[in-house]
């Protein structure tokens, strides 16, 4: 059953109520967050990194692994996934997500899997912040969930 895109509005908003404005670095789109706002963080694997820095996610359809079924959005995991599990890239995007946002629709419930993934709409994620990781970084972030 594909995943429809739902009238969902996200801004990270600050304590005054005023958008916060988006802090560019060297990495790409990265964005500050209010102090005290929780955020969750997740990953994309890609091999268009560099497209998706500037100009944001897209929607993209597949299954990654999953037998008969379609889905669209972007594939986001709580780590750094890679061939041996279905998933196509070399880079590694990592996402930080208001712990707010409801995600439980998204979720993608595979038995037998070591890690959770989500098929979240571009559109949510598109804003938010996000940044390629260096090959060191997401080996050490792997380690973590060894």
């Amino acid at each position: 059953m594909p995943i429809t895109e739902e009238a969902i509005s996200i801004s990270c908003l600050s304590v005054a109520g005023q958008r916060n404005v988006c802090n560019g670095n060297a990495a790409g789109r990265h964005r500050t967050c209010p102090r005290g706002a929780t955020k969750l963080r997740y990953y994309h694997t890609t091999n268009a990194a560099e497209s998706i820095l500037v100009a944001g996610f897209r929607d993209n359809s597949g299954g990654q692994g999953l037998q008969g079924i379609t889905l669209t959005g972007v594939f986001v995991s709580e780590q750094p996934l890679d061939g041996d599990e279905s998933v196509a890239g070399e880079e590694v995007l990592e996402v930080d997500l208001p712990d707010d946002l409801a995600l439980d629709h998204y979720r993608l419930v595979e038995d037998g899997k070591h890690y959770k993934r989500w098929c979240i709409p571009a559109r949510l994620l598109n804003g938010l912040l996000y940044r390629r990781l260096a090959k060191q970084e997401v080996g050490s972030v792997r380690d973590r969930f060894l």
